[in-house]
């Protein structure tokens, strides 16, 4: 599947399925419109308080990897 990185203070913006932050030393990070779950995958936001009105999900790194494998991802890079 696709990856990328953007920079959303510079403009940049993204049309990936999942856009995360974080890295392989915490829990990632996850924003989407996809309804996730299974072992490793936490959803700690149901889009109420996401100015797109995005789920939010914490995820391990092995859950990460098996969701890069399915779906289109992008890098949130924050300045």
């Amino acid at each position: 599947m696709k990856h990328t990185n953007i920079y959303p203070e510079m403009g940049e913006t993204t049309d990936a399925d999942i856009e995360y932050t974080g890295g392989p030393f915490t829990k990632y990070r996850l924003v989407t419109d996809l309804q996730l779950k299974g072992r490793g995958i936490k959803q700690i936001g149901d889009g109420s308080d996401h100015k797109r009105g995005k789920k939010t999900y914490t995820v391990t790194e092995l859950a990460f990897k098996k969701l890069k494998t399915q779906y289109s991802t992008c890098a949130i890079c924050l300045l």
